[in-house]
């Protein structure tokens, strides 16, 4: 039976002339909708319990790889960010000692490249000179040579002629002698002369050579520099990889926290939807343990009678408050039990002259199909 052929039962029960005729026709109806909500209640009570608890355990299971997810992620992002971050320091590190380096081999090498050329400067001036000079002494030996050559040719060809005196002839050895004596001193000046240009341009020729060793050196020094300023150039591009290396990696950083915000996010999610799974749990527990009990009180209502006396009655069957002097003691007109004021607010138009009457929240639950039902409202 439905359960609108129910209430059109109990709608013309109503409408009965004889009091004792629509009581038992209540009861028959109150007795058999009760066994239809029990019973359509209690078909999916098993499997909606199942289904909640294949759903909280697909959540907990969900949450916990979300959870090994989000650590894992962490601990691979934090390992990745540290070696990048070493990384980069040490290669920071070298590069500042290396440019370091190089800045002080360039101050060296402009300092002794200037004194370097300021000697070979003053160095290729005393070269020239000397040059000079060793022309010059050269040209005067030769012509002193030349002449020498030619006067003692001349004096080979010229007769000898002596004096036939004595005195003649010692004026004329004295004058020769003489002759002699100045050609000798000539000659040895000329040779210090020679000796002294000699000793000059042997120092010359030192001080030239170790101008070539220094500028070999300073060649030297600017090779390494070469050298250095191309690996600099290669430090330089390292640094470039690097960067963008590490500009990659924290975008990646930043997509894999946007992803972990979004896990979080839906943990958070999981963990409400679980939260909300397991309140239903227990709300159709107390719901179940609630109908189990409704069920058991029209159980043992269908062995006496439905009406209760109110000599019988000392708690309100709603509320179970105790009843005094200022709860009065009310019945529900539709299935014959004490309610207090509070818990018999609900009535519903009955009889042919549409009379309200007063009923609990089970009979509003049973007689109006516009309500909602009495357990919804329950704490």
């Amino acid at each position: 039976m439905s359960e609108e052929e129910t209430v059109e039962i109990s709608s013309d029960s109503g409408g009965g002339t004889s009091i004792e005729n629509e009581k038992h026709d209540n009861e028959v109806i109150d007795k058999k909708e009760a066994i239809i909500i029990v019973n359509n209640t209690k078909q999916p009570e098993t499997p909606l319990t199942n289904n909640i608890e294949n759903t909280i355990t697909k959540y907990q299971s969900d949450l916990s790889s979300e959870r090994l997810y989000r650590i894992e992620l962490e601990t691979q992002m934090s390992e990745n960010v540290i070696a990048l971050e070493k990384k980069f320091k040490e290669s920071e590190e070298k590069y500042n000692k290396l440019v370091e380096r190089v800045n002080l081999m360039e101050k060296s090498y402009t300092k002794n490249i200037g004194t370097l050329r300021d000697e070979l400067a003053k160095s290729n001036s005393v070269s020239n000179r000397l040059e000079s000079d060793l022309l010059d002494l050269g040209n005067r030996y030769r012509n002193l040579l030349g002449i020498n050559k030619k006067n003692a040719a001349k004096m080979r060809e010229e007769e000898i002629v002596l004096p036939n005196d004595l005195n003649d002839l010692q004026f004329y050895t004295l004058q020769l002698r003489e002759q002699l004596i100045e050609i000798q001193s000539a000659r040895e000046h000329e040779v210090n002369n020679l000796k002294a240009e000699n000793t000059f341009l042997e120092d010359n020729i030192k001080d030239l050579t170790r101008d070539r060793e220094e500028f070999q050196s300073m060649l030297q020094i600017k090779e390494n520099y070469e050298k250095c300023q191309h690996h600099i150039a290669h430090q330089q591009q390292i640094i470039k990889t690097l960067e963008v290396a590490l500009t990659k990696e924290r975008e990646t950083t930043k997509i894999l926290e946007n992803k972990l915000m979004e896990s979080r996010q839906k943990c958070i999610n999981l963990q409400v939807e679980l939260d909300n799974s397991e309140t239903v749990q227990r709300d159709f527990v107390r719901l179940s343990q609630s109908l189990q009990i409704q069920l058991e009180k029209i159980r043992q209502a269908e062995q006496e009678v439905r009406w209760q006396f109110e000599d019988d009655v000392d708690n309100c069957n709603g509320c179970e408050v105790l009843f005094n002097k200022q709860r009065v003691k009310m019945h529900c007109l539709h299935c014959g039990k004490i309610f207090c004021g509070s818990c018999l607010s609900q009535s519903i138009s009955s009889g042919p002259k549409g009379r309200k009457v007063r009923i609990c929240q089970v009979c509003n639950t049973l007689l109006n199909r516009e309500s909602a039902p009495y357990f919804s409202n329950d704490s």
